[in-house]
């Protein structure tokens, strides 16, 4: 194809108009519906064709073909591929291009006899070409391909704004995805730490506080930042915390101490395990700490226990068992039977056994295993069986029995005297100086009713609230009645077996003790244990779920770790069938397990 040098003089062109319309249509950068397709259209006047076709090359190497007019799918296909071999004359796509000559193609001269074909040059590549073509040899003069090299030029602008307005649509959406993965993450952290029993802060290179989680009871925002360790706590508490900052601050090397702090629930000083890393500036120097404190008070208080709990044990064990192996190896050594040195074996040899027996119930009873057979029984017969027994046992009591000549209900009969004969055992045993001991036994509308008053020594009002706390007895009872601690445990989980209550009540030293425990008459009465899907334990941490507390108040209250805790709160999901704590608060409600005012 030859190009002319003149210029068509019978035909105006508004060329700045045309132009300035084109201009118009791609100033958006999107791909707006046939914003290319009008471009191509508005060409026609000032370059004219028969046949205009546009190929745009993605960065990915996909091809997009405008065409107009639009022509069948066949000559569709055809122009398509004619316009691959141009681009391919062109140049590869990401290689610099110029207009091609007359004798690039000698099929496209078969298809059109004057045809013109500019590359879309972008930045640094070739992204595409535009052709126009007629069906008339020597249609096209200088002035054509300029006109069109402008136009081609302008497309190619608009291929490239489009494509960086979608690269930024990318990065804003991932961006944008980014700062929401961000948040969650953040919020989960917060949560998480809001709901833990552990301190995160930071503190300058004076070692002042500069940020923190959450606020210690008793402590305002104001009053701790900006301080230091000396400011804020006792010297005691103070002067182990800076001696191990120092040491990281000094060495730039992280550090972990177990530390004594005010306690996360604000009473006294509680237990941390603070780990401690040096924070650094971009040329690696220390400009102070990041510290976290997890407060294992908790865990402490329930190894002190199980300290306890081995000595405690231990001691109760050795006792019998040493004067079993005294007596036995006196018989021994002396070769003769004697009356009194068996009985004292086979006493002690009981001791042994009631403590093993205390030990296997009070398991059973913290998984949940009570073991129950209830039947129709007398509750009055069993009262009283229970109370010749306690009879027999001492001299310097009376007791009696005041009540109904017969009560009926459904119960295990052998359970009921268990519980009666512990509580029988501790009014003798805390009565030292003797007097009345009196049972009393009523009908009421939820169940019968239990009352066991004895004349002994009382209880302070401080220690009522733990009578039933596990291996829990009072310093000043120790030497009146040794023992493990679990029979009033033991006792209040075979009541809760049975659906019913039990309390202590006492106006405080001297003046004896009233112990009441309820049994509802019909086994299904919605109470405590009566609840057949969780144990005992897990119904305590679904009863204080519903009261308000958080995992850590709950693993204080019952003397637990805050991950024994999570997996009974796990066990009572799956249990309940229940999604969430909100769930578990509405069941225990529901199940008048827990009223109005969060109370068990």
């Amino acid at each position: 194809m030859m190009l002319s040098s003149g210029e068509r003089v019978s035909v105006e062109r508004p060329v700045t108009r045309i132009l300035a319309e084109i201009a118009g249509i791609l100033m958006p950068a999107d791909r707006a519906d046939g914003r290319l397709a009008s471009t191509l259209e508005l060409l026609r006047e000032i370059v004219p064709y028969d046949q205009c076709a546009l190929v745009e090359v993605s960065p990915e190497g996909e091809n997009e073909v405008t065409v107009v007019p639009e022509p069948s799918a066949l000559e569709r296909s055809t122009i398509e591929q004619t316009l691959l071999r141009l681009l391919a004359v062109v140049g590869e796509p990401g290689a610099a291009g110029g207009v091609l000559g007359p004798s690039a193609d000698v099929v496209v001269q078969e298809a059109w006899p004057s045809y013109l074909a500019v590359p879309l040059v972008g930045m640094d590549r070739v992204d595409g070409l535009l052709l126009v073509g007629q069906r008339v040899p020597d249609a096209y003069v200088e002035d054509d391909l300029r006109l069109l090299s402008i136009v081609a030029s302008q497309i190619a602008a608009f291929l490239a704004a489009c494509r960086l307005g979608v690269q930024k649509a990318r990065l804003a959406e991932e961006r944008i995805a980014n700062l929401e993965a961000l948040h969650e993450r953040d919020e989960r952290l917060r949560v998480g730490l809001a709901h833990a029993p552990i301190v995160v802060f930071q503190q300058d290179c004076e070692l002042r506080y500069t940020w923190f989680d959450k606020l210690l009871p008793g402590f305002t925002a104001e009053a701790i930042l900006g301080k230091s360790d000396q400011e804020l706590f006792p010297s005691e508490v103070a002067e182990p915390l800076v001696a191990v900052k120092q040491q990281v601050m000094k060495t730039g090397r992280g550090a972990r101490e177990e530390v004594r702090a005010p306690a996360l629930d604000g009473k006294g000083l509680g237990y941390y395990d603070v780990s401690i890393e040096p924070l650094l500036d971009r040329y690696g120097e220390v400009v102070g700490i990041t510290c976290a404190a997890l407060d294992i008070t908790q865990r402490k208080a329930t190894e002190q226990l199980q300290r306890e709990l081995i000595a405690m044990i231990t001691h109760d064990l050795r006792t019998p068992l040493t004067t079993i192996l005294g007596q036995a190896d006196l018989l021994r050594h002396r070769g003769v039977y004697d009356e009194r040195m068996v009985e004292g074996i086979l006493h002690q040899a009981d001791v042994l056994k009631r403590l093993v027996s205390d030990l296997e119930d009070f398991s059973r009873l913290e998984m949940g295993h009570a073991d129950l057979r209830p039947e129709p029984v007398d509750l009055v017969t069993i009262v009283r069986e229970t109370i010749v027994h306690a009879q027999a046992q001492t001299s310097l009591h009376e007791l009696r029995l005041a009540g109904p000549s017969a009560l009926q209900g459904e119960w295990d009969a052998d359970r009921v005297f268990q519980i009666l004969q512990n509580l029988l055992s501790n009014a003798i045993k805390y009565s030292p100086g003797g007097g009345e001991i009196l049972v009393v036994v009523e009908r009421k509308d939820d169940g019968a009713w239990v009352s066991i008053r004895d004349q002994g020594v009382g209880v302070a009002s401080d220690i009522l609230p733990r009578l039933f706390d596990r291996f829990y007895r009072a310093q000043d009872t120790v030497q009146v009645a040794p023992g493990l601690g679990l029979g009033l445990v033991i006792v209040r989980g075979l009541v809760e077996a049975h659906g019913g209550r039990i309390w202590v009540e006492s106006e405080g030293a001297d003046h004896g003790t009233t112990v009441t425990f309820t049994l509802p008459f019909e086994r299904d009465t919605p109470r405590a244990l009566q609840a057949p899907q969780l144990t005992r334990r897990q119904l305590e941490v679904a009863q204080l779920i519903a009261g308000g507390r958080s995992n850590a108040q709950i693993a204080r209250e019952l003397v637990l770790t805050t991950g024994t805790v999570a997996n009974h709160i796990e066990h009572i999901l799956r249990r309940l069938n229940v999604n969430n704590r909100a769930q578990v608060a509405a069941w225990v409600v529901e199940h008048g397990l827990l009223d109005r005012s969060g109370n068990r």
